[in-house]
Order: structure tokens, then C-alpha cells, then sequence
């Protein structure tokens, strides 16, 4: 029972809470139930306060506070929200990936052209990156052939011979495999 554990546990806290112990409230409020969510929000915050003090993961709490967000359909507040993270943390190793979250925002209101933009400048501009990846995984996942072809087609263009591409193959394969007439493609995607 999850009230009884959350009792629980502030019994057992004598202390002033921590970075951790913010952090642990913040994911179960988040995991457990859409009426927390705004609990998480505030566990998340008060989790990032500790960063410089305590050894906090800036990542988690800023992509779970984004998470949070696009969760409850604030669209306009996960996008703002990944803007000023990536503000105020613009050399964190994961900063290019709020872009990508921006685009899955997009993503998540059917804004698809939208998202396609913001995967594609995201290509563009640093066609090496993790978050450059997860932006051609999410265009094979997720959208129609006319748009995903173009956005894989640029990320084999700027990344030649990157060893990633099998990745990218395989899940090419496996959505031309259903698509009409695919199966050619995708024996020649594996």
C-alpha cells in the first residue's frame, strides 16, 4: 500500500530531507498516480535545489519534470520547461536531448510536421549526437513513411559508417516489413 509506505517513511525520516529522499518522493508520486503529479512536479524542483550541494542528477529531474508535464498535456509548460533547462544547464552532457524532448512534445499533440522540424534542425546541427539518434528512432517509430524516409535518409547522410546505423536498420526492417509491397525494403534494410 503505497500511503502506508509514504507514512512509513516520513516516520523513519527524522532528518531534514535530501537530495535522495526528494528524489525517491518525486518518482514514486510520479509513477503512482495522475492526481500526484503535481507533488512530483514540486519533489523534482526541490531536488534540483540540491544540485552543487549534493550529488544530484540534473538529467533525471529536469527530463522527469518535462515528463510530468507532457503526462498531464501541458504542452506549452514541457516545452517551456525543457527551454530553460537546457538555459541553465547548456554544457550538461544530455542538453541536446531537451531539444529532441521539445520535438516529442510536438510529437505528443499531433503536431507532426512540427516535430519533423525539430528532428530535422536537430540532424542539421549536431548529426552526431545521441539526441540526433533518438530523433531518427523516434521518425521510424512513430511517422508516416514520407516523413520518416527523409529523416533517417539525412542521418545516414551526415553519420557514414557510424556503427549506430545497424540499430537504425533493424527497426527500418521491422516497420517496412507490414507496409505494402515492404518486404522487398525490408530484407534490404537487415
Amino acid at each position: 500500500n503505497i500511503k502506508k509506505a509514504r507514512s512509513a517513511a516520513r516516520t523513519f525520516n527524522k532528518k531534514a530531507p535530501s537530495a535522495y529522499w526528494e528524489r525517491t518522493l518525486a518518482d514514486l508520486h510520479k509513477d503512482r498516480d495522475p492526481r500526484d503529479y503535481d507533488k512530483a512536479r514540486k519533489h523534482y524542483r526541490s531536488y534540483l535545489g540540491y544540485a552543487g550541494k549534493e550529488d544530484v542528477d540534473i538529467w533525471h529531474g529536469g527530463a522527469s519534470i518535462w515528463d510530468v508535464l507532457n503526462r498531464e498535456k501541458k504542452y506549452d509548460e514541457a516545452m517551456k520547461w525543457a527551454e530553460e533547462w537546457r538555459k541553465r544547464y547548456p554544457s550538461h552532457s544530455r542538453s541536446l536531448e531537451m531539444i529532441y524532448l521539445i520535438g516529442q512534445t510536438h510529437r505528443s499533440r499531433n503536431r507532426i510536421a512540427d516535430a519533423a522540424k525539430v528532428y530535422n534542425e536537430l540532424i542539421d546541427q549536431y548529426p552526431d549526437s545521441n539526441a540526433a539518434l533518438l530523433c531518427a528512432r523516434s521518425a521510424i517509430d512513430s511517422f508516416t513513411s514520407d516523413l520518416r524516409d527523409g529523416i533517417v535518409k539525412k542521418w545516414f547522410e551526415k553519420n557514414p559508417g557510424d556503427e549506430r546505423a545497424a540499430e537504425l536498420y533493424l527497426r527500418l526492417g521491422q516497420r517496412y516489413e507490414p507496409e505494402a509491397g515492404g518486404l522487398e525494403r525490408a530484407i534490404e534494410a537487415y
